[in-house]
């Protein structure tokens, strides 16, 4: 049986992951976009060709800069989960030493 902490708690991770699945999506979506948009026509000059690879190369960082924000973020909590459950969940149940 579970209590209604429990199933709070169970719905804020819900929650969290769906919001991350939401932000990996329109992370790839950016990148579709960003990797299959062509905005010069046939008849550009060479300088608007380099111009939109230089705008895309930009955006490709920035994607990529966000792919390593996510990755950074799920690092910490996958680190303080860690910390979580090495540490005791309550003082009573710490070893103490008496001399």
């Amino acid at each position: 049986m579970t209590t209604m902490s429990q199933r709070l708690e169970m719905t804020k991770m819900v929650m969290q992951i769906h919001e991350k699945n939401l932000v990996l999506m329109n992370i790839l979506r950016d990148i579709v976009e960003n990797e299959t948009t062509s905005d010069v026509g046939a008849d550009a000059t060479e300088e608007e060709i380099a111009l939109r690879l230089a705008d895309k190369a930009v955006r490709r960082a920035e994607i990529l800069g966000e792919i390593r924000h996510v990755l950074r973020q799920e690092d910490i909590a996958r680190h303080a989960l860690a910390r979580a459950k090495k540490t005791p969940a309550s003082p009573r149940y710490a070893y103490t030493r008496h001399h």
